[in-house]
């Protein structure tokens, strides 16, 4: 069972796509060890992203640049097509917002052997945005109906796996002990995705330092594809009390160890579910602004719009955090609604769903 998974880890982009990808493929290799043969290809502007992928286990490849031609998407399709045809993959698994329909329908026929069978094609989504031709969709952000959501994007036939119970995180998640609940809050924890392309952590941190005077321990987490890593890791070495990690394997022992956290409303925000960290979720990029609303309404996290990193957003931050410091009580119910939400399984779920698309149907 051969599986290509199409996504970009950029420093602009960031490793959101990635992450999540990596935990499908681990979860799919996981249920046919034997069998299920995974690799990724796409665009990486640094090393990290591949060797990421590497040290996972899992095989790499590059496509060529495509930005500068008359149609991307187009000539992405060609290329993809042409890297893959040597290997005959059964299922391509799509993780990229600006690849639609037109792609989609172009690499399974481009792959198409001379018996008539083409892969299976796995889109993952949460925008809605485009037409889409898949197989079979992944959205794992809340919506009220998800068949609604994609109604005027995607065939009513194609099969959807949407909601919380599908979140791609790491299998490490559904073991690994929860946060514990202090009442007086201990270590505040910022991760603010794998490269922060907006510079939001260094913006947090002169948030709880400078405006609301917090002077307890402060952990932030990136990784070496943020180029602006050396100027957090300076700013932990003049704070004192705070620390960067950096380039870690899974996020569940950092998370494990906050009481409280301000992260981006990306991916990292089921993993924060899964082990009950209350949170204060921002919104970093327009594509998040659904989830940190739901949640925010549903009183799991408490949601903060801070795109443009205005004073205005940092006093709202600085607000917020001063009342959860000190709502011990709050912080626990945020906790209990987290447990409550996020099992961890959600990647078995949606790999069993993948593979079911070769094992248990003969594709056309």
């Amino acid at each position: 069972m051969r599986i290509a998974i199409r996504l970009d880890a950029t420093a602009a982009i960031g490793l959101g796509h990635l992450k999540r990808c990596l935990a499908l493929a681990h979860a799919m290799h996981a249920l046919h060890p034997d069998r299920a043969l995974v690799r990724f290809i796409g665009h990486f502007d640094s090393a990290s992203a591949s060797d990421l992928i590497s040290s996972n286990g899992f095989a790499c490849d590059a496509l060529p640049a495509v930005s500068a031609l008359p149609d991307g998407e187009s000539h992405d399709a060609l290329h993809t097509v042409t890297l893959l045809q040597p290997w005959q993959p059964d299922v391509i698994v799509v993780d990229h917002y600006a690849l639609s329909a037109p792609w989609h329908r172009a690499v399974r026929a481009g792959l198409c052997t001379a018996s008539g069978k083409h892969p299976a094609i796995v889109v993952i989504d949460d925008l809605a945005d485009r037409p889409l031709a898949p197989d079979l969709l992944i959205d794992h952000n809340p919506a009220p109906d998800h068949r609604a959501k994609y109604s005027h994007v995607l065939a009513e036939n194609v099969p959807l796996c949407g909601g919380h119970a599908y979140a791609l995180i790491d299998a490490v998640y559904a073991q690994h002990a929860h946060a514990v609940h202090h009442v007086k809050v201990q270590t505040i924890g910022i991760f603010m995705g794998g490269t922060d392309p907006h510079a939001h952590t260094a913006w947090v941190l002169q948030v709880l330092r400078q405006q609301i005077g917090w002077t307890g321990h402060v952990i932030m987490v990136t990784t070496s594809a943020n180029p602006l890593w050396p100027t957090l890791a300076a700013l932990a070495r003049q704070d004192g009390a705070a620390e960067l990690w950096r380039d870690l394997p899974h996020l569940a022992d950092f998370h494990a160890l906050c009481d409280l956290q301000i992260g981006a409303g990306g991916g990292a925000q089921w993993e924060r579910c899964c082990l009950g960290v209350p949170t204060v979720a921002l919104t970093c990029a327009p594509n998040q602004v659904s989830t940190v609303s739901s949640l925010t309404q549903a009183g799991i996290v408490q949601g903060l719009d801070a795109i443009d990193k205005t004073d205005t957003q940092a006093q709202a931050l600085a607000d917020i955090l001063l009342r959860l410091i000190d709502a011990p009580a709050e912080r626990a119910l945020m906790r209990a609604r987290s447990l409550d939400l996020i099992d961890g399984h959600g990647a078995q779920r949606a790999a069993d769903a993948v593979l079911s698309l070769v094992t248990h149907k003969d594709l056309p």
